[in-house]
């Protein structure tokens, strides 16, 4: 038996179960990466509109007018989408409260990057367990391999 050679297949085959585990990893963690950036273009669309523009110049003269402003404040709008605004105590958008009842925050975009880890994550798997078994084949051939 070529026991060299049956090293090199295990290493290869825990290789590419490793970089399964990694594509299984990579997916449960960022498969919500492209919806998620979604929903920050059109989070930032809504708070840049026209309706949001006017409800905040409004926001800012009542409580220019108003010395017992209370926060959290919130508006309603008759909009062709949004039923509410949430506002921050900058004056900034919070988060909408849509007309079909969802919410739409202000949560930060992913990076670019993250699509990046699609291919690191499978890469890195089959890496790790590819050179595990390669080392440890190497370490233990060495001890019986007649010099």
């Amino acid at each position: 038996m070529n026991s060299k050679e049956g090293i090199r297949r295990l290493a290869i085959l825990a290789g590419i179960l490793g970089a399964v585990a990694g594509g299984i990893y990579a997916y449960t963690n960022l498969h919500n990466v492209p919806s998620d950036r979604y929903q920050h273009k059109v989070f930032e669309e809504l708070a840049a509109s026209d309706v949001v523009t006017q409800e905040r110049s409004k926001l800012l003269s009542f409580k220019a007018a108003d010395s017992e402003f209370n926060w959290p404040h919130t508006t309603e709008v008759n909009g062709d989408r949004v039923k509410t605004i949430f506002w921050n105590q900058d004056h900034s958008v919070d988060f909408f409260v849509m007309e079909d009842g969802g919410l739409l925050g202000s949560e930060p975009s992913p990076s670019v990057w993250s699509y990046l880890l699609w291919v690191v994550f499978p890469a890195l798997g089959f890496f790790i367990l590819w050179s595990v078994i390669r080392g440890i084949g190497w370490a233990v051939v060495g001890f019986f391999q007649a010099h």
